[in-house]
């Protein structure tokens, strides 16, 4: 075959020394063409599988991090050798009987917590993933008429969010009433709204499916306001549960 070719351009050879330019030009522009084409083809491929990349190495790190922390709440305390055995019981917290004096731990980098008191030295503790940042823009084709005055948003993140939970800060009080996820995939989509009694001007929402949130998937969310007054949303960020220790 490369004979055959090789002999067929020694015959064609003096018409191409005869215009020995134009056929310069036309071997340029069809390579060009040619490399368009393969990258056209290709780029897109190659963002979609970087993205699958960095979503892998984000849960893989997360869980990598787990395995470093491992708890085990239902073990027993297991006295340690050659030391005298805590005869004490321990006390067991009730949520609805809080003490009256406390130091929560809370996990809460970058976030809201949840639950416990403030009151004393409370020591927080970054465990888990970063959290994200959030950004978020007014979203008017959300908003319903009824009774009381509406304000929705749309929330966006720059990276993927495990166990993923929003808080949307208003300038009075107001309660979450709805929102979904949109995304550009297909899958599981379920979200719940509540309200939060110690934090009367945030509306909660979580985020069941998709778990984790993927960076490019958003999140449509609308509070009411407590009363006949309009309400504007002043901030929208991650929401994490804490728990306290007496």
């Amino acid at each position: 075959m490369l004979t055959a070719a090789f002999e067929l351009f020694r015959k064609e050879w003096a018409v191409v020394s005869g215009a020995l330019a134009s056929f310069v030009i036309v071997t340029l522009v069809v390579l060009s063409l040619t490399w368009a084409a393969f990258h056209w083809y290709y780029s897109s491929r190659l963002d979609d599988a970087e993205k699958r990349a960095g979503q892998w190495q984000a849960d893989a790190a997360y869980w990598k991090d787990q395995a470093s922390h491992p708890k085990c709440p239902e073990c027993p305390n297991v006295p340690q050798r050659n030391a005298p055995a805590d005869t004490k019981k321990t006390p067991t917290a009730h949520r609805t009987t809080p003490p009256v004096v406390q130091t929560p731990t809370q996990s809460c980098p970058n976030g809201i917590c949840i639950g416990g008191t403030n009151q004393g030295n409370p020591t927080v503790n970054n465990y888990g993933p970063t959290l994200p940042k959030v950004t978020w823009l007014p979203d008017d084709a959300h908003v319903e008429s009824g009774p009381r005055p509406q304000s929705c948003v749309k929330i966006s993140i720059d990276r993927t969010f495990q166990d993923p939970k929003f808080a949307v800060i208003c300038n009075r009080p107001c309660k979450a009433i709805r929102g979904d996820t949109i995304s550009t995939h297909g899958g599981y989509f379920q979200s719940e709204s509540g309200s939060l009694p110690e934090s009367p001007k945030i509306g909660a929402f979580v985020i069941h499916g998709p778990n984790p949130m993927p960076a490019e998937d958003t999140f449509w969310a609308c509070v009411e306001s407590g009363d006949s007054d309009p309400i504007t949303v002043v901030d929208v960020r991650p929401l994490v549960i804490g728990k306290s220790v007496p």
